[in-house]
């Protein structure tokens, strides 16, 4: 025969469980002893003032965000701009890049001066030599 427990009712004082200890019928099921803390009545808030707590919110937040897209899209210009000046200051100062006639006499004086003294014959040291004091200069 199943228990059946007492009415409320039917419970002598002296035998009642204090309403903070009791442990709620689901917990009693499952031997849970913790129950969780009731949670105090939280006031009913004017749905009017929080919505306009929520749009105050959005747009602080759109505000916030437009303006962090302004400072890089600025930051963003100004690094271009700069890149773009040193770019052309730096083409300007080449003299090799805008004088091409002085580029190619210079590159082959150069290749003139390489072959000269890397080509040289086993039997002819001296000549190598000699176009290499003339050449090169310093320790080289």
């Amino acid at each position: 025969m199943p228990y059946i427990p007492p009415a409320p009712s039917a419970v002598p004082a002296e035998h009642a469980v204090p309403a903070e200890d009791a442990v709620p019928a689901a917990d009693a099921a499952t031997g849970n002893d913790q129950a969780e803390p009731a949670q105090p009545a939280r006031p009913d808030l004017n749905d009017a003032a929080e919505q306009a707590a929520r749009r105050s919110r959005r747009l602080v937040m759109t505000a916030v965000l437009g303006l962090a897209a302004i400072v890089l899209g600025s930051l963003a210009t100004w690094a271009t701009v700069a890149a773009h000046r040193l770019r052309v200051a730096a083409a300007d100062a080449n003299i090799a890049f805008v004088d091409q006639a002085s580029t190619r006499t210079v590159t082959h004086d150069v290749t003139a001066a390489v072959n000269t003294i890397f080509s040289y014959s086993y039997a002819d040291t001296a000549r190598t030599r000699a176009a290499a004091q003339l050449l090169l200069t310093g320790a080289a």
